[in-house]
């Protein structure tokens, strides 16, 4: 005879079970989006299809983590530039934005005591940081020392935005972006501050020089964007002699659109 107790505790008893594992006892990954910094603004997918035009999104905005409306402008920009006129002028497809530090890369400086516990592995003050924003390499910066740290980061995000977040952790005493050494040939990008505050310019440069002062030679290609059109505001070949089979082509008597291709090299520093 079938013993009804025994088979309605044992079915209570998988039910308790099941509904522990499913509550409380699963292993399932936290969703990073519930652990997010809250000074993160744009809570969009990273990194994009795009990674030159992701790097100069990140550094327009100034955000954590580019976002996706200036993404895509800047993406059809720069594809627009380098399909109508990279035929005709080549160095716009072989020059590329690089940014004056390494994307979703810190360094941190711990004291003593702190950096002892990082190497040992019971450091836990950053372990909701470092799900919100997707570490993905924790990595001793010197063989002989605990104090300073190299973390790395999924996708690109803007690494002074990471320095400030886990500059307030205990016994971090710096968080800072690594630099990247300055190239003379490089996209300068900015966002105007001149009579249309919606305009991006582009300026591609090969130069020579102090180019922190304007770069007294070399060549440069400027374009401005009002968020509809792209012009192709200027070209000019500055190298004194000019180089084998170039022409010099002197800068437009434009002192305007000058300070503004001056500019973007000026505000590169300040990305």
């Amino acid at each position: 005879m079938v013993d009804r107790k025994r088979i309605i505790t044992g079915c209570l008893f998988l039910l308790i079970i099941v509904h522990y594992v499913a509550c409380d006892g699963g292993t399932d990954p936290v969703d990073p989006a519930s652990l997010r910094d809250p000074r993160e603004k744009n809570l969009r997918l990273t990194p994009r299809d795009d990674a030159e035009a992701e790097n100069i999104a990140l550094c327009l905005s100034g955000e954590l983590i580019a976002p996706g409306e200036l993404y895509e402008r800047v993406h059809q920009d720069l594809e627009y530039i380098r399909v109508r006129h990279g035929s005709e002028h080549e160095w716009l497809n072989k020059i590329h934005f690089i940014s004056p530090w390494v994307p979703s890369m810190i360094c941190i400086k711990f004291d003593l005591f702190t950096g002892g516990e990082v190497a040992d592995g019971t450091y836990d003050a950053w372990d909701s940081l470092n799900v919100a924003h997707e570490l993905t390499e924790i990595r001793q910066f010197f063989p002989h020392t605990n104090s300073w740290w190299i973390l790395y980061f999924s996708g690109k995000r803007h690494p002074k935005r990471l320095s400030e977040i886990y500059d307030d952790l205990p016994g971090v005493l710096v968080a800072e972006a690594n630099p990247v050494t300055y190239s003379f040939y490089n996209l300068f990008p900015r966002n105007s501050c001149f009579r249309d505050e919606s305009e991006i310019s582009y300026l591609f440069g090969r130069g020579e020089g102090d180019c922190w002062a304007g770069c007294p030679f070399g060549e440069f290609w400027f374009f401005i964007s009002d968020n509809e059109n792209v012009s192709f505001a200027g070209h000019w070949n500055l190298f004194a002699p000019p180089q084998a089979g170039e022409d010099c082509i002197p800068a437009p008597d434009d002192p305007e659109l000058l300070e503004k291709a001056k500019c973007n090299m000026v505000e590169f520093r300040k990305f």
